[in-house]
């Protein structure tokens, strides 16, 4: 168990992580995780972070269950679990040091990625069946570096989905693999009475960054406020690597 100092640590970090969602809509993950391997190791913050993940990803499932559309996921299903079960296995037998440097190239290209494209995906017809590789490569991400939701944006950037719909299916996405994660880092010891308790700990955390968050979303240019986030988890993933 962190000390307090540390607890207080992560409960900024999730603040700001949430905060950052309710503003801009994405990459709480990657905040997450990126702050807190500054000072923590990941097979530490994986587990003590996905209470604070599933709780979220419930919570959006349940309030945007009618716009979720099962039929461009149910193939990703099996895919996803098969996924975390690979990258949970990654995590056991890999070392810290050689996944930090993997999640901090991972993030540097997610961060270039954001800052050099000008224009969103045309969406378009795509065969569902690669609904089953984005589950199944967005569950081993998740599982080894917390961050899967790229595969899963960009399967459902060209499934034409409309706005509703397209966030209502990211979180059944995610909930999808947060709930593989929960008993194969149990089976794997990764997940412990520490981890879970810490994780719990976070969750108050959460809920406020997210209510902060969408109270001051009318108050930034989405456009910027994605770029300076991108800034931000570039200079980060850069330490991680060098």
């Amino acid at each position: 168990m962190p000390g307090l100092e540390i607890l207080f640590l992560m409960c900024l970090v999730v603040l700001f992580a949430y905060l950052v969602k309710g503003i801009s809509g994405f990459a709480e993950g990657m905040i997450m995780m990126s702050l807190c391997l500054l000072f923590l190791d990941i097979k530490f913050v994986l587990p003590a972070m996905l209470a604070v993940m599933l709780a979220g990803d419930i919570y959006n499932s349940f309030r945007l269950k009618k716009d979720v559309e099962w039929k461009t996921i149910r193939l990703a299903i099996l895919p996803a679990i098969a996924g975390v079960i690979l990258g949970t296995i990654l995590l056991s037998v890999l070392g810290s040091a050689l996944i930090k440097i993997a999640f901090g190239i991972f993030v540097s290209l997610f961060a270039l990625n954001l800052l050099l494209s000008s224009k969103k995906e045309t969406p378009g017809k795509i065969n569902r069946l690669w609904g089953a590789a984005a589950g199944f490569s967005g569950g081993l991400i998740e599982a080894l570096l917390g961050t899967g939701g790229p595969p899963v944006v960009i399967y459902l950037n060209h499934t034409g989905l409309k706005k509703a719909a397209f966030r209502a299916t990211c979180a059944a996405f995610f909930l999808v693999f947060n709930l593989a994660r929960l008993p194969a880092y149990l089976f794997a010891g990764i997940l412990t009475i520490d981890t879970v308790l810490v994780g719990i700990a976070l969750v108050p955390a959460m809920v406020l960054g997210t209510a902060l968050g969408m109270k001051a979303h009318n108050f930034f240019d989405e456009k910027v406020f994605a770029k300076c986030v991108a800034v931000l988890l570039l200079l980060i993933g850069l330490k991680m690597v060098f």
